[in-house]
């Protein structure tokens, strides 16, 4: 699968990464309603940005368009490929701008925020579901984001 949800291991930190992907920019500007982890066997393994629908999601960095359609759950996603075995994921759009194929710049309009796929919790309205992924390993995406 494209995604893999990561089973919580507490016994296992992640460890810091901003020294691995520096320059990552927020894809979009919000409240971040639900963060990275969570209870339970299934790790909430991204972040949930709330914004306005229909607001744009940019590139947090640059790179290669890897899939950009429809996932269950997910609901309509783009993924992107960047250099060093990094990758994000946007997810829960309104509209997909983009196409599997497409390179990127970092800022590049992507996305625009809609609601689509499953949404539960704090994050249950227009949101952009974001996702930091090394070696498709789900990373928590405040260890690479600029502080706000």
């Amino acid at each position: 699968a494209i995604i893999t949800p990561t089973k919580a291991d507490p016994s296992k930190p992640l460890p810091a990464a901003r020294a691995e992907a520096p320059g990552l920019q927020w894809p979009v500007m919000g409240r971040v309603a639900e963060a990275f982890g969570g209870t339970g066997e299934v790790h909430h393994d991204g972040i949930d940005i709330l914004a306005r629908e229909g607001s744009l999601v940019r590139a947090a960095m640059g790179g290669k368009v890897i899939f950009a359609a429809e996932l269950m759950g997910y609901g309509n996603v783009v993924i992107v490929e960047h250099q060093g075995g990094l990758t994000t994921v946007y997810a829960h759009n309104e509209l997909n701008l983009v196409a599997a194929g497409d390179q990127v710049g970092r800022g590049q309009e992507l996305a625009t925020v809609g609601s689509s796929g499953r949404l539960a919790g704090p994050g249950s309205t227009a949101h952009l579901h974001f996702e930091v992924r090394k070696e498709n390993i789900a990373r928590d995406p405040a260890y690479f984001l600029p502080p706000i």
